[in-house]
């Protein structure tokens, strides 16, 4: 069996963006990533399954330290199976960045799309929790979901990227080095755990 292609539009398509439209454009925003859900997967069963979908994966790149969320890496494909239109991708090129800018730990992440009405790019629990209600997730069930998956990255993240480098790198000290480079990236998570 041959993989099935499906259309894809990226984020950068779908909000008409030109190359000057550079970071701080008002449509580069999670929030009119949202709309634009709402208007291409209009009439599909799953849109709210889509939208809360997208908001966790706004605060996991947040988590995760995922400063490389430009519109071309988020997107829609055509739904062929439901023939209602479009659907949200599937998440792809999650890096954690491993470093993080001069702001302290407290005030979040900055990301590349804005995570709030004001344009802000910075991502942090209270700008999460106040954009939850735009992507119909209950702002309580937002910050449980905070809490939760804040903690998991904070315990996993070592192990993890240790079991899945160690076979590329083999050498201990590139294995560490990497531990090193990559922990900023999982700060904020960590932070967050803490204060739980």
């Amino acid at each position: 069996m041959q993989p099935m292609r499906h259309l894809f539009a990226s984020a950068h398509t779908v909000f008409r963006l030109r190359p000057e439209d550079t970071q701080g454009h008002p449509a580069r925003s999670y929030l009119n990533l949202a709309d634009q859900l709402r208007r291409w997967a209009h009439g599909s069963d799953t849109l709210e399954q889509q939208l809360r979908e997208l908001w966790r994966r706004m605060a996991f790149n947040a988590l995760v330290g995922n400063v490389d969320d430009h519109p071309r890496n988020h997107g829609f494909l055509r739904d062929q199976a439901e023939g209602t239109g479009w659907r949200l991708s599937p998440a792809f090129d999650v890096t954690p960045a491993g470093s993080r800018a001069h702001v302290p730990i407290e005030d979040g992440v900055p990301l590349l799309l804005a995570t709030g009405a004001d344009n802000r790019s910075m991502a942090n629990k209270a700008r999460l929790l106040a954009s939850a209600p735009h992507f119909d997730v209950d702002v309580a069930e937002a910050e449980g979901w905070l809490t939760r998956t804040a903690t998991q990255v904070a315990q996993r993240w070592d192990a993890m990227i240790r079991e899945a480098a160690a076979p590329i790198l083999g050498d201990v000290a590139q294995l560490s080095q990497l531990i090193a480079d990559v922990r900023p990236s999982f700060a904020y998570a960590e932070w967050l755990a803490s204060q739980a």
